[in-house]
């Protein structure tokens, strides 16, 4: 009985908590390379949104906007090496299929944007940090009250 409740996962503080954080940190982190993949071979291979500006600044607000939230969901720095190995994942696809103008290699636009999304990801790693500090800290409104 005493072996029993030594190793039983129920008994050891915190460990069924982080083991659901790192199960969501690693479910984000699959799930940003295949949202990735699909941008990359799906999208920016076929180049649907050639020549249609609205579009590709909604596209352009999407992709930013999952730049954060994966930094967000992660919570962990690491998440800033997930854009880096969306440019990796790339490399297979080489030129667009659909030769519309003079394309670049879609690894290379993926390279000279890459910058930006790590930045972008450090913002959401930063803002779910500071989510998590903010209640340790006090409300604004309890210093206002003093």
């Amino acid at each position: 009985m005493i072996a029993r409740m030594r190793y039983s996962v129920s008994t050891l503080p915190g460990l069924p908590l982080r083991r659901a954080i790192v199960k969501r940190e690693l479910a984000a982190g699959v799930s940003y390379l295949g949202l990735m993949a699909f941008w990359i071979y799906w999208l920016l291979d076929r180049q649907l949104f050639y020549g249609n500006t609205t579009a590709a600044w909604v596209m352009l607000a999407l992709l930013a906007g999952v730049q954060v939230a994966v930094g967000f969901l992660v919570a962990r720095w690491w998440a800033l090496v997930l854009p880096l190995l969306a440019v990796v994942l790339s490399v297979p696809a080489g030129y667009p299929s659909a030769n519309k103008g003079e394309p670049l290699p879609i690894w290379l636009g993926l390279g000279v944007s890459s910058p930006i999304a790590v930045l972008l990801a450090a913002v959401g790693v930063g803002l779910s940090i500071g989510a998590r500090l903010w209640p340790s800290r006090g409300r604004p409104a309890d210093y206002a009250s003093r």
